[in-house]
């Protein structure tokens, strides 16, 4: 029997029906499993990751990258060996989703 599709949703709505739909279009009618997380920050979700293993993150709609803080102007920094390095802005990309086998 094949394994359950292990969704995890970082969103506080639920899916819509449509967007179901695409996901069982995308898993060619494997049975989707959902679980739901909301995480304190990134190494938690890390850690939710390892735990469940899910096959596909859901992101939130309004804002997949946490980038407020450095939208508002403050800035984010690395401190190297020979100096400090600021992070630019997070310009996320996003691609065809195509499941793993």
């Amino acid at each position: 029997m094949e394994k359950s599709v292990i969704v995890l949703i970082l969103r506080g709505d639920k899916l819509e029906p449509n967007e179901i739909k695409q996901l069982q279009e995308k898993f060619q009618g494997r049975k989707l499993e959902f679980k739901s997380s909301f995480p304190k920050d990134f190494m938690e979700h890390a850690e939710t990751c390892r735990k469940i293993k899910p096959d596909v993150v859901i992101l939130p709609k309004d804002r997949p990258i946490p980038a407020v803080a450095m939208e508002e102007g403050f800035a984010h920094v690395v401190l190297t060996k020979d100096e400090v390095k600021e992070l630019l802005p997070l310009q996320p990309q996003f691609k065809p989703f195509i499941p793993k086998k």
